[in-house]
């Protein structure tokens, strides 16, 4: 198949291509068949080729008919397959694209000749046939590489249950409208459930409405641009959101059609019989009054209304529909009545309600009945509100939180996301200040009756502040007046001036207050203990019997409460899991109620990584240490070296990250104490954001985020290589060491390009090896035993940078500086120093070495000069920039450590002109010079020296480095005899 395929596509001389791609789409398209009629049928093929010569006779491709007819004709007969994809192929191309291949294809194989701009068939022409299969005279391969194979996508699972029907606004979803389309699909669904698919008129249209809110019916339908209603069957009684939006949605198109009558009305336009029957919404509304007031459906006579109305059957057949959907608009209304008054509605199903409410509100005919309805729903908001202030957590959590439909569990309500407004964007009675003071009271009201750990405190919520609040759901009474008769614009002050009264009489300022207060202080107690468990704790782990037997949980809480005196409650929390990325276990935090309010998991996960990152690297420097013992030390020094900059490296990392994160803990800890107003919402909401800044500084600190690469299994990788070049050592074994130190090195370098990701992390680990070279006071830097407890309790408090200046004298210390690091581009940098120099005036320019490029700078500098015609002048001059790292101590005693690290900077000028003569000295050239200008030249000159090719290979001169002949050995023998003789004969005339 992959032959005559081939062949067909791209002929015999294109390479032929051994791909199965063209195999799947030929069967992909002649399974499916994916050009059909509306009725959903393929296509045949005689069909498609009358489809083919239509189209070839529209574009000007007549004369072309016969060469295509005759290739498809032999294609026939040959493979029935091949004749329906090619034709698939062809008719999905792009008309210019078909015409323009056609005409240069079918003159290079000769089916057709061009003469005076005209195209003509050639007698007796016949396609290039292999194994009876044509060659195309023209190209399909790029619809058969982009596009055929997407033409007819595979069909999706034929069970309905996983493809969702309608989304959160009750319209149809586009999965599920493309599922209709599908003939396969279509077959399983009338077989399994029944489903209409279909177009509906204008009169279709209403009478299915009629039918929905007279009852019966239990259709819920939609309706798209194009007229199309797609009919759902569901039952009215089992009331969803998603009924409710679809229905609502459909009133919001029927209120738009009679706004869109009285424009019209009030235009004065000419009358149309197209036009005549929208005019009778204008007369349902004026004459009939229908939404002048809400209550039980009056049936006015509508014959009266006709009187100003043209003399046609056909307006008053279209006025007695247009009056039955007014009806039917107001029976809408009186269902949504009943639906809002159902108890198990959420405060968010409410809350949704009201806002599609408030879209049809806007419609001015119909805006009391519905301003009445958002009342009755503030009504209803507002006793779910005050029963919250008292119910318990369960029930809490169910007015807040819609009830999932697909059984998924949602997570805990934090608590700034329970701070955040009670928001009512539709009602025009609530404003984002009023729900706010709300939903303060159910936070308030929420931990004084539920959370046991404040209550422990000593607060109590007094008796005069609980009876008001029973008395709160009565006080709708009081806003009976106010909602009766409400006006959307002209009494909206009072209502809210009458709720602000009834909310100020309950004393929620002291009692948030005093709740805030006690939870703020729970919460700095919780920050704490994590911080320093789970950035000391692994100085407990040290011991075997943890890493190795993996004690049970209940016994390690024993032993961090008994012999580590951390805080029972919070330890508790603590559980071990397995660990897959560091491997053994690791030390996790479960989040109790109090601190799921507040934190996340993914903040939890932070703090465990600390922790596990920190075992490993005292895992590492154990093993070092444990490996001073070891006889092969004290034989080899490179064993040794290999030791001490392991040693080096990995604890400088430790250092830096532990030196990051507590830094970041000292700003957290200034920020909490200088919050003001502690016993606010605000001062809680304040306490999260900081928290939420130090957990992204610890993030960055030990580079946790996954986008960052591969850091974590990097550092274990140089763990591992550093624990087993340990105990190779201890093992005496000097070659397995050395190949363990080869990979850590390995696996360091990785780590250092890792860190390049971040700009402020590689300036820590750049210069990773300056760093970790300076001579501590007093500390041998083979003593890895005294140093390593020497500098645990250090940290780096401060980092300074001194920039070098620039060295020159004046004018060349004041001028243009290029600046030279190690990805710089000789191309851009040489390309503005010549555009700098194309004006006279600029004279000079300063190359300056940036973070140790300084070789970098030298070459650059040097092809500037090679590809420079005239004579440039170069002085160049090192010096040095500097780091002063400041360690400081976490214990009383030691001094605080202050290191200096010298970085080189070269400083060259290029400049046009010579330099002057006071300025004169070695480190001056000039691009035309032959011979470095500040190289001693060997006193009485020295010969030059042959070439290669002019020593004749028989010459006799001796060769100082060649191997001595036998005669020159007996004679070098002889002297040494001689000399041997000589000193004994001195020593005996000594004696």
């Amino acid at each position: 198949m992959l032959s005559p395929l081939n062949h067909l596509i791209y002929g015999v001389a294109q390479k032929q291509r051994r791909s199965l791609k063209e195999v799947s789409t030929l069967f992909l398209v002649n399974k499916e068949k994916p050009l059909r009629n509306v009725e959903g049928e393929a296509y045949t093929v005689d069909e498609l080729r009358s489809f083919l010569r239509d189209s070839m006779t529209n574009e000007g491709l007549k004369e072309f008919i016969p060469v295509v007819d005759n290739i498809f004709d032999r294609l026939a007969v040959g493979d029935e397959a091949l004749t329906y994809f090619a034709l698939v192929a062809t008719l999905s191309l792009p008309r210019q694209t078909f015409v323009e291949s056609i005409q240069a294809r079918s003159i290079a194989q000769g089916l057709m000749s061009l003469f005076r701009d005209k195209y003509s068939p050639v007698l007796y022409a016949e396609p290039i046939t292999i194994s009876g299969v044509p060659q195309l005279a023209w190209d399909i391969s790029s619809v058969v590489e982009k596009t055929l194979a997407e033409v007819s996508p595979l069909p999706p699972p034929c069970d309905l249950s996983e493809i969702q029907a309608i989304n959160e606004h009750g319209l149809l979803t586009s999965e599920y409208v493309e599922t209709l389309s599908c003939e396969a699909l279509m077959q399983s669904v009338r077989k399994g459930k029944p489903l209409k698919y279909g177009y509906f008129s204008f009169d279709d249209y209403l009478e299915s409405l009629s039918e929905l809110f007279g009852g019966k019916s239990s259709d819920l339908f939609q309706k798209n641009e194009n007229e199309e209603f797609h009919l759902l069957p569901c039952r009215v009684g089992d009331w969803t959101m998603a009924m409710t939006s679809a229905v609502l949605g459909q009133e919001i198109h029927i209120a738009g059609k009679l706004q869109k009558a009285r424009r019209l009305w009030q235009k004065q336009e000419n009358l149309h019989s197209t036009v005549a029957h929208r005019l009778c919404f204008e007369f349902v509304l004026s004459e009939i009054r229908i939404f002048s007031e809400f209550g039980p459906v009056k049936y006015y006579a509508y014959d009266f209304s006709m009187s100003t109305a043209p003399k046609d059957f056909y307006v008053r057949e279209k006025s007695k529909i247009l009056y039955d959907l007014a009806k039917f608009h107001l029976q809408l209304l009186q269902s949504l009545f009943q639906i809002v008054e159902d108890p198990s509605l959420t405060l968010i199903s409410l809350q949704e309600i009201a806002r599609v409410a408030s879209l049809s509100s806007l419609n001015r005919f119909s805006r009391k009945p519905w301003i009445k309805l958002d009342n009755f729903l503030i009504r209803r908001i507002s006793s779910i509100v005050s029963t919250a202030l008292t119910c318990s957590d369960a029930d809490l959590e169910g007015f807040f939180i819609e009830e999932p439909q697909n059984q998924m569990k949602r997570e805990w309500v934090s608590i700034w996301q329970r701070m955040s407004p009670l928001r009512l964007p539709t009602s025009p009675n609530i404003g984002p200040t009023l729900a706010s003071y709300v939903s303060d009271l159910v936070i308030a009201f929420r931990l004084a009756a539920t959370d046991n750990l404040i209550l422990q405190m000593g607060y109590t919520a007094p008796s005069e502040q609980l009876s008001l609040l029973e008395l709160l759901p009565y006080s709708e009474e009081r806003l009976e007046p106010y909602l009766e008769d409400v006006e959307y614009e002209k009494d909206r002050r009072y209502l809210e001036e009458c709720i602000q009264v009834q909310l100020d009489k309950l004393p929620s300022v002291q009692i948030i207050h005093t709740i805030w207060k006690s939870f703020f202080e729970e919460l700095r107690k919780m920050f704490f203990f994590v911080y320093h468990f789970f950035t000391k704790a692994h100085h407990h782990f040290s011991q075997e019997e943890w890493s190795k037997n993996k004690k049970s949980e209940m016994k390690l809480k024993g032993w961090l409460i008994g012999e580590c005196a951390f805080d029972r409650k919070l330890v508790n929390a603590i559980s071990l899991r397995d660990d897959p990325m560091f491997g053994g276990f690791r030390v996790m935090l479960t989040l109790t109620k109090t601190m799921s309010m507040f934190m996340r998991r993914r903040f939890v996960s932070c703090y465990s990584f600390v922790n596990s990152l920190m075992c490993l690297f005292r895992r590492s420097l154990h093993s070092i240490i444990e490996a001073k013992k070891s006889e092969l030390l004290l034989i080899e020094s490179q064993p040794r070296f290999y030791l001490h900059h392991m040693y080096s490296v990995v604890f400088a990392i430790r250092a830096k990250m532990m030196g990051l994160v507590s830094s970041a803990w000292h700003i957290f800890e200034k920020k909490l104490a200088s919050i003001e107003g502690v016993g606010s919402p605000q001062s809680l909401k304040e306490a999260y954001v900081h928290h939420r800044e130090f957990v992204r500084s610890v993030d960055s600190a030990v580079m946790f985020t996954t986008c960052r690469g591969a850091t974590a299994p990097i550092i274990k990788m140089m763990v591992d290589s550093t624990v087993d070049c340990a105990n190779a050592c201890v093992n005496d074994d000097a070659i397995s060491a050395q190949a363990h130190y080869d990979k850590f090195l390995a696996n360091f370098h990785l780590f250092i390009e890792q860190c390049r990701m971040d700009r402020d992390t590689y300036k820590l680990y750049s210069r990773l090896d300056f760093e970790t070279s300076f001579e501590t006071p007093g500390v041998s830097r083979v003593d890895l035993k005294s140093a390593q407890g020497f500098m645990e309790h250090y940290v780096p408090a401060a980092e300074e940078f001194l920039e070098a200046s620039n060295p020159f004298p004046a004018p060349y210390n004041e001028g243009k500086t290029m600046l030279v690091n190690r990805n710089t581009k000789f191309g851009n940098i040489l390309q503005v120093v010549r555009e700098y120099f194309k004006d006279d005036l600029n004279r000079f320019v300063v190359f300056k070495s940036v973070d140790g490029a300084t070789d970098k700078a030298i070459s650059c500098v040097e092809v500037f000069k090679n590809q420079t015609k005239d004579p440039l002048y170069q002085w160049t001059k090192l010096t040095t920039a500097k780091k002063i790292v400041n360690w400081k101590c976490l214990t009383d005693g030691p001094r605080d450590i202050r290191a200096t690290i010298e970085f080189p900077t070269l400083f060259i000028v290029v400049s046009r002109d010579p330099f002057p003569g006071d300025f004169s000295c070695m480190s001056m050239q000039c691009s035309m010079d032959k011979e470095v200008p500040f190289r001693e030249e060997i006193s009485g000159g020295r010969p030059p020296r042959k070439s290669q090719g002019t020593r004749s290979r028989g010459s006799k001169t001796p060769n100082k480095w060649g191997r001595p002949t036998m005669e020159q050995r007996k004679e070098q023998g002889a002297k040494k005899t001689e000399l041997l003789r000589e000193v004994d004969r001195q020593t005996a005339q000594g004696n």
